[in-house]
């Protein structure tokens, strides 16, 4: 693996703060993989604490996350979830 560059990402929907995700290339099958902070989900502007509650409530095993989201993150939520349950 080499160092193939970086993106920069929004940390979560509610905020404009943007974060570093670093990109590795694979000299062997060329194919390149981000590395993401282990409190991040791929392809979701979430939090994992805060997926996972989400899903809890969903699952009826727990009361969902506190403070309950607002609108963008509500959204990133269920869109989530539905992959994940799909």
């Amino acid at each position: 693996m080499h160092g193939h560059g970086s993106y920069s990402r929004y940390a979560d929907c509610a905020s404009q703060e943007r974060i570093k995700v670093w990109r590795f290339l694979c000299t062997g099958c060329g194919r390149t993989i981000s590395v993401l902070p282990n409190h991040l989900l791929p392809y979701r502007h979430v939090h994992i604490a805060r997926f996972e509650a989400f899903a809890d409530r969903q699952a009826g095993v727990g009361q969902g996350p506190d403070p309950p989201p607002d609108t963008p993150e509500a959204g990133a939520l269920r869109r989530g979830w539905a992959r994940f349950s799909h």
